[in-house]
């Protein structure tokens, strides 16, 4: 409680070795000592270690005494703060759940351990955006805590909740005012909480939302300097306070003073970077916070951006920018591939990856000074971006329809995996164990050795038959220009859109050339996409759409195919879309100036009509599967004829028509 985390963590390990040599005589003890360690553990972010304590504490208690036990309870209650605060709210809001309804049946519906759940209840709602529950959550917890004057800091964490949720309705009197009770109702018990240093943040983050810059200034400001007393020179929250200075500042638009305190604030999270100078960056290596490192190479990135449009024969500024961003996509990368529990999902997953500005920054730089170098860096961030965009939705979706893997195989290939880390938990356990069982550690790294070899024969499965599923899991490589060309056939010419700030940046690469070149894009842009897909998906040959068609699907041809026509024509075409853009058929697309005046759905000039084309969703996954071995199956086929609203005689009139190219089915109805 007095924050000393360290201390605790000692203490709590040695209550556990005591407890292990008693055993039974000490069970409940031993799983409330775990569940501690759990909660200490969770309380300095160190959640890789949090979550199997958790599971040690229920694996131990459950099976035994059940479930409705307030150890259990409490070892929920922090397994839904761990998923909460890794962003897998739906796993949080169960864990909450089962620790609420533990709680409910074993004490009063006032009893503060059950109002401390409902505090973190109210916290998903608040991410999860269910701002009426949240509100009845937290006023409940409000009425609970407020009951009870030792519960001072649990009250104030409930005021400050209470905070951000009338601030997400933009309520901005009803936030301040809970904002500032809880730095009052903090201040009667302790002036020099950690407690007061994280609320006095958040109120001048709300005031720097709404431009109240010296009011923000004045908080952070003193943030920084009463957990500077409290704590001392700790770097990863320093990091944080200083980050938000730096943020300020250039809301403030005073660029150099931001660009000092988002230097200490890198400084701050890197061991052994004490470089004050803003043009100089730290390898990516010994980071306390990835992520407060990642938002401020971003914020430093765009100050540069800033001084290069206000300075633009200054290509150094953009060079820096560039410098920046480029560095902030390796921490993306490091943190998006780091090893992480197979169903928890890493926060960098909810962050705007910075991959487009780093597009958009070399894009200008090879049109500026024409080297090269700058082609490969962007055509790699736009690969690594789509590398990114796929790897989250194969967490998240288990990769089920991703290379046609079976869902058995992916189901034995998780539970190799969520066996092996159990493993490797239990014998380390047991390695640190005062009295080590010579037994147990033999048989342990005999299962660990056997669990290994299993995931490397599976790993060797996935490489061979299914390899888009294991160049998402398994290979980091990313495709250069230059392999892509080795890789395209001689009649080939591979299109990557990439969508920047205001602009559409198309990669084309054939074998022997490669360029980008860009369009600029508004609103109306995406307008088109959805007008044109709707229109498709609605599609119901009544006479006078063909002209809307036509119009809508020769701007688009104009923004993403008009630039590319002197080095495309007579090619077939890979497309690699971006965004919205992987929602169109392309082959649809009609070349404005050919129109005939008499507008024809079958007369239209189809992209598809001049080129085959062909799609993937990156030239890295396009490479790595083109020549996949296609094993013959069993030559059944399964085939569908369109489909045509009831009564609609007009289109199956005019297939009819077309004689030859229309083949009728046997069996089918017309």
């Amino acid at each position: 409680y007095k924050e000393e985390l360290e201390d605790a963590l000692t203490a709590v390990k040695k209550a556990i070795s005591i407890a292990e040599i008693l055993k039974g005589d000490a069970e409940e003890t031993l799983a409330a000592c775990y569940a501690t360690e759990g909660d200490i553990c969770l309380q300095k972010g160190d959640y890789a270690t949090a979550r199997p304590l958790y599971e040690k504490t229920t694996g131990m208690w459950v099976p035994k005494y059940g479930e409705h036990h307030q150890i259990i309870g409490g070892a929920y209650n922090g397994m839904g703060v761990l998923f909460q605060q890794t962003s897998n709210f739906s796993k949080a809001a169960v864990y909450l759940g089962k620790a609420a309804a533990i709680f409910e049946s074993i004490s009063s519906p006032d009893d503060p351990n059950l109002a401390t759940i409902q505090l973190n209840v109210a916290i998903v709602q608040l991410k999860t955006k269910e701002m009426t529950a949240a509100l009845v959550s937290i006023r409940n917890v409000i009425r609970i805590f407020s009951a009870n004057p030792a519960l001072a800091p649990s009250l104030t964490q409930a005021y400050d909740v209470a905070g951000f949720i009338y601030s997400a309705q933009e309520q901005a009197d009803s936030a301040e005012f809970y904002f500032r009770k809880g730095i009052a109702t903090i201040m009667q018990v302790n002036k020099n909480s950690s407690l007061l240093c994280q609320i006095n943040t958040n109120l001048g983050l709300f005031y720097l939302n709404h431009g109240r810059y010296q009011e923000a200034q004045d908080c952070l400001q003193g943030a920084v300097d009463l957990y500077r007393k409290i704590a001392g020179e700790n770097r990863p929250y320093m990091a944080t306070y200083y980050y938000n200075l730096g943020n300020l500042n250039f809301a403030r638009k005073d660029y150099q003073q931001a660009l000092f305190c988002l230097q200490k604030a890198i400084a701050y999270n890197v061991a052994g970077f004490t470089d004050t100078l803003g043009t100089s960056n730290p390898v990516v290596r010994n980071v306390f916070d990835k992520l407060t490192l990642l938002y401020s190479l971003e914020a430093k990135a765009s100050i540069f951006e800033v001084k290069y449009y206000r300075n633009p024969d200054s290509l150094q500024f953009l060079k820096s920018a560039l410098a920046n961003i480029e560095l902030a996509t390796q921490v993306a990368d490091s943190m998006r591939t780091q090893n992480k529990p197979e169903d928890t999902r890493s926060v960098i997953d909810m962050h705007t990856l910075p991959y487009p500005a780093a597009i958009e920054f070399a894009y200008i730089l090879y049109h500026r000074t024409g080297d090269p170098a700058y082609l490969d860096k962007a055509f790699l961030f736009s690969e690594k971006s789509r590398y990114a965009s796929l790897y989250s939705s194969m967490k998240e979706l288990e990769a089920r329809n991703i290379g046609g893997i079976p869902d058995t195989l992916q189901e034995f290939d998780r539970m190799v995996h969520t066996n092996l880390a159990k493993c490797n938990g239990a014998l380390q356990d047991e390695k640190l164990n005062p009295r080590p069982d010579p037994k147990k550690v033999r048989e342990l790294a005999q299962r660990q050795f056997s669990l290994n070899a299993t995931a490397d024969s599976l790993k060797s499965v996935f490489e061979h038959h299914y390899p888009s599923y294991y160049h998402l899991k398994y290979d980091r490589r990313i495709a250069g220009i230059r392999q892509v060309q080795k890789g395209l056939d001689e009649n080939e010419v591979l299109l990557e859109y990439a969508i920047a700030d205001k602009k559409l940046i198309t990669f084309i690469i054939s074998p022997i050339t490669a360029t980008m070149v860009s369009s600029p894009i508004d609103p109306g842009f995406f307008q088109n996409i959805d007008s044109f897909r709707n229109m498709i998906l609605r599609h119901d040959g009544q006479h006078g759409s063909e002209a809307e068609f036509a119009k809508v699907a020769g701007e688009l041809y104009e923004k993403l195919i008009r630039r590319a026509e002197p080095l495309i024509r007579g090619k077939s075409l890979i497309l690699i879309p971006a965004g919205k853009l992987g929602t169109i058929p392309f082959g649809a697309l009609v070349k404005s100036e050919n129109l005939p005046g008499n507008k024809s759905y079958k007369t239209l000039p189809y992209l598809v009509k001049d080129h085959p084309i062909g799609y993937a969703c990156s030239a890295t996954i396009y490479l790595s599967t083109r020549d996949m071995n296609h094993h013959p199956g069993n030559h059944d086929i399964l085939a569908f004829a369109p489909s045509f609203k009831q009564g609609n005689r007009m289109l199956v009139a005019e297939l009819k028509a077309r004689g030859a190219e229309f083949v009728s089915l046997d069996g089918s109805k017309e």
